[in-house]
């Protein structure tokens, strides 16, 4: 069962139709956040998508439990719209993971993705934070199964 509505014009997933889960564990003894698509289960989809995409923002000024602000967090969600808007059609966000200092943002993207192009985009648009990228081909989704219930 496909678990997105497709749009009619293009292959992009409709984002409003995911599921989300928050889960709060701890490591290095500091708070832990998992924001986790439990929508992104099927086979299909993961075997469309083989290549991980994390973004990661370094928190300005974090708590000392090494989380955001309340006055970054508008700034953080920016970015992780500007995010899902540059791979909409190519792939999809699956998790938001925060913890000592650093906000990550993992999709996982079609063969061919142009993901410098986005990175470069996120670098001249992102003004409040700078942003790193990393893609690696990925196809097992292990680094989702990492932080989601099995």
């Amino acid at each position: 069962m496909w678990p997105f509505k497709k749009k009619a014009n293009n292959d992009s997933f409709d984002v409003s139709e995911h599921k989300w889960v928050v889960a709060e564990t701890t490591s290095n003894e500091q708070p832990f956040f998992i924001r986790f698509n439990s929508s992104v289960t099927s086979k299909k989809l993961q075997k469309s998508l083989p290549i991980k995409v994390g973004f990661a923002i370094h928190l300005q000024n974090p708590s000392d439990e090494g989380l955001p602000q309340p006055e970054e967090l508008q700034e953080l969600d920016a970015i992780e719209d500007r995010i899902i808007s540059l791979i909409n059609g190519l792939g999809v966000q699956v998790l938001s993971l925060t913890t000592g200092g650093i906000r990550e943002f993992i999709c996982y993207v079609k063969q061919g993705s142009d993901i410098a192009a986005i990175h470069t985009d996120l670098l001249e648009n992102i003004t409040t934070h700078k942003v790193q990228c990393m893609a690696v081909n990925e196809p097992d989704w292990g680094t989702y199964y990492e932080y989601t219930p099995s």
